[in-house]
């Protein structure tokens, strides 16, 4: 997946500035399940509200895809998988 801009994204290292879009989209990949994203997402849509949430769905979406994508190449030995080190 693609990290975003951020010091905190490109380090990768668990740390997060939830004022950055590309922070709460890592954040929220490496939630472990459905039902803990989506409490995430409506608490956030309380404290950012509906169009910075609406904004956010559409990023964290486009992520899962793209993880998706990069597992099902790395099932198949095309590249590597969620826990391979970047370098």
């Amino acid at each position: 997946m693609e990290h975003g801009n951020c010091l905190y994204c490109q380090l990768d290292n668990g740390n997060y500035d939830f004022g950055n879009d590309c922070c709460m989209v890592r954040f929220i990949l490496k939630v472990p399940t459905k039902t803990m994203r989506a409490g995430y997402l409506s608490w956030w849509l309380q404290k950012y509200g509906k169009d910075r949430t609406d904004r956010l769905k559409v990023l964290i979406e486009k992520a899962w895809k793209e993880r998706v994508e990069e597992n099902k190449k790395a099932a198949l030995g095309f590249g590597k998988t969620q826990g391979e080190s970047k370098a």
